[in-house]
């Protein structure tokens, strides 16, 4: 993604895969012999936070990885996003076509003023 811009400008961040709280996970995208995964952290909270989220992505053949988002570096302005694109493999498996995606933990802290 270009800087300045919002993931929801991106082509990559169109169809949303899962929601949970602040996190949305769009739809993943193929890359090589493993997956583009967008994700978008968006603070609806009225101080800086920082993020821990896993998100799960799984598919037959055993295709299985949890990938980790962390914005522990500058953390997320209130009403600011933190989008990122991960790119997850599992090597010997099978690069899954339509994957399940689950969002399996989202940890928030605010930032002490």
């Amino acid at each position: 993604m270009r800087p300045g811009r919002s993931g929801a400008d991106d082509k990559n961040f169109q169809q949303r895969a899962v929601v949970k709280g602040d996190v949305t996970v769009y739809l993943p995208a193929r890359a090589g012999t493993g997956l583009t995964v967008p994700v978008e952290i968006k603070n609806s909270g009225s101080q800086r936070a920082f993020y821990k989220v896993d998100i799960r992505v799984q598919g037959p053949g055993g295709f299985d990885v949890t990938v980790h988002v962390d914005t522990d570096v500058v953390g997320v302005y209130p009403g600011g996003s933190w989008p990122v694109e991960p790119t997850v493999s599992d090597p010997g498996k099978p690069v899954p076509q339509h994957p399940q995606i689950t969002i399996e933990r989202i940890s928030r802290r605010e930032m002490r003023s």
